[in-house]
């Protein structure tokens, strides 16, 4: 009986190293053992990635905030969310300026003539009647003697103006503040050129005293066909000074015209009346 150990050895195919740590088996590295694909192609495809437990997990998706109904704001200014921009602001034009001064000054030179067709703007004065012109208690006084005279309410304003009326004359006491001794000096010229700028016609300036003493500057006046005199007069401490306009029509009463004058002669100043 023959022993085993002396039959031919037969040679073993060498056995192939394994794999280096890290090395992942496939189609091109030694050692993988994938079966064939189910159609017998015999191709050797990518084993999928692992992906866990299952290899059949749904994709994840990204987490949505929860929408929540909302109770809906009406968009305008001030309001989140409004893109309005609030309406622009109405500016008053420069014209509006213009016309209060324009209104002030006819107020002052025609007198409301409109106005006073429709209401009664004549008060009375009777003769005696003593007029404070001025600021504070008045420091200027305009005496009327004669009969007749009336006051236009809505020209006159006793802190700055008078205008008295008789028959067809017209004669306004005009309050002036001064502010420097060369205003003083100045204030029939300054008055002559804004009788020239209304349209009057000033003569020369001549030297004229009240009933009291008080020195003035008069003149011959002419403005819209209307003839009679500027006069102003200085207080005694300069600190203003009265101008009074007459005018009247050729047809004016000439005692109506020296009544008038007379007014204009009669001024006093409250500090150096008796």
């Amino acid at each position: 009986m023959s022993d085993p150990r002396d039959a031919a050895a037969v040679p073993m195919a060498p056995m192939a190293p394994p794999p280096e740590p890290g090395a992942a088996s496939g189609p091109d590295r030694p050692g993988s053992h994938r079966a064939p694909d189910s159609d017998g192609s015999g191709s050797h495809r990518a084993a999928d990635p692992p992906d866990g437990p299952s290899s059949h997990r749904a994709p994840e998706t990204p987490d949505v905030p929860e929408v929540r109904d909302t109770p809906a704001v009406p968009a305008g200014p001030g309001r989140p969310g409004s893109h309005r921009a609030p309406p622009p602001r109405r500016r008053r034009g420069p014209w509006i300026a213009v016309a209060v001064i324009l209104l002030v000054m006819v107020a002052l030179t025609a007198g409301w003539s409109a106005l006073a067709a429709g209401l009664d703007d004549r008060a009375p004065v009777p003769s005696g009647t003593v007029l404070r012109l001025g600021p504070g208690d008045g420091p200027a006084l305009v005496k009327i003697t004669g009969t007749g005279w009336w006051l236009s309410k809505s020209s006159s304003d006793p802190v700055r103006i008078y205008s008295l009326h008789l028959g067809t004359v017209t004669l306004s006491a005009t309050y002036v503040t001064l502010v420097s001794t060369a205003d003083a000096r100045n204030v029939f010229r300054g008055a002559d050129k804004i009788m020239a700028m209304t349209g009057g016609d000033v003569g020369p300036a001549e030297r004229t005293r009240t009933a009291s003493g008080n020195p003035g500057t008069t003149g011959d006046l002419t403005r819209e066909g209307k003839t009679g005199r500027l006069t102003t007069y200085v207080a005694p401490d300069a600190s203003f000074a009265v101008q009074f306009v007459l005018l009247a029509p050729p047809e004016a009463s000439p005692s109506d015209r020296a009544a008038a004058q007379g007014v204009v002669r009669d001024l006093a100043f409250a500090a150096s009346a008796s």
